[in-house]
């Protein structure tokens, strides 16, 4: 995801608003436009598996706001063989998704928005041994969000249902994969504001939404229903943390991934700094000697 620190589901989520929460979208003010890089499992050595990002807003006032993103994950390439272990050459595997969102301001302290995901996926070009098909697939997701701004004194919600949309279908039907649904929530509150700098406090938390029977509306209730409560609770990925803005020119970032069903835990440090329409963030987490150890995230912006 997008390198920076903190809640992407409330309102500061800037020119990430699309990719985080489209509800977002009319409070973002003028053009924004965002990119990243980011080297996956550099602990593994792999050079070509990395991510990148783009994205941007535009605020259209009291009709609301626009935006959209394109994601683009590079798997690398790998060996082909046949069933006995012939060499075939060479794949090549990536996974593609362009967005469009919309987010209307209902009223000062309530917005809703929506995004539409068109995914194309590319495992393989061919198929494995008589299989008719390759690994090759289009599919689609919406995305609906809404926020809650001042909820409390100085405290945002943003609630999001992400990846909503049909099996991606690679070789037929009856092998078809669930797109990975999943239901976020966000809390950010700003613990000191003054007009030099402010403290801001952010909680995320999404709960993996799997389905393997059903329809993807029916997993809105089977995702907490298919495993004892404990487990289900478990599958909870938390995020925390803390950035400190001085003079809207300087962010210092702090926050923690705890992923306790996949094992995964590290704590995150970023900067962020800002220059007359110029932005820069470089965040990283730390997790040495991990493979999942995402390392650092570079990213760019441009506001006009």
């Amino acid at each position: 995801m997008p390198g920076r620190q903190g809640s992407g589901l409330g309102h500061d989520a800037g020119a990430t608003a699309s990719f985080y929460n489209p509800a977002a979208l009319p409070l973002v003010p003028g053009i924004q436009i965002t990119g990243m890089h980011n080297r996956a499992l550099p602990e593994l050595g792999f050079s070509d598996l990395y991510y990148e990002f783009l994205g941007g807003t535009w605020n259209l006032g009291e009709a609301g706001g626009l935006g959209g993103n394109i994601t683009f994950y590079n798997y690398g390439t790998q060996l082909r063989t046949d069933g006995v272990g012939n060499n075939l050459g060479e794949i090549s595997s990536f996974d593609l998704a362009a967005s469009a969102s919309y987010g209307l301001s209902v009223s000062e302290l309530f917005s809703v928005g929506a995004t539409f995901k068109l995914i194309y996926s590319n495992l393989s070009p061919v198929g494995a041994e008589a299989e008719k098909g390759d690994g090759r697939a289009w599919s689609f997701a919406i995305d609906a969000g809404v926020l809650f701004t001042d909820l409390l004194p100085r405290t945002s919600l943003g609630i999001v249902l992400q990846n909503v949309g049909p099996d991606i279908v690679y070789i037929d039907r009856d092998q078809a994969d669930p797109l990975p649904q999943n239901l976020r929530i966000g809390l950010s509150h700003r613990l000191l504001e003054a007009p030099s700098y402010r403290l801001t406090l952010v909680l995320d938390a999404y709960k993996p939404l799997s389905r393997y029977e059903g329809t993807f509306l029916t997993s809105l209730f089977s995702g907490w229903l298919d495993e004892d409560m404990g487990n289900e609770v478990r599958q909870v990925v938390t995020m925390g943390g803390a950035e400190f803005m001085f003079a809207d020119l300087l962010a210092l970032r702090t926050g923690f991934f705890y992923d306790e069903a996949g094992k995964v835990k590290y704590p995150t440090f970023g900067l962020g700094v800002a220059w007359t329409s110029y932005r820069f963030d470089l965040s990283h987490a730390y997790a040495p000697g991990k493979p999942y150890a995402q390392g650092t995230r570079v990213s760019f912006g441009l506001v006009f």
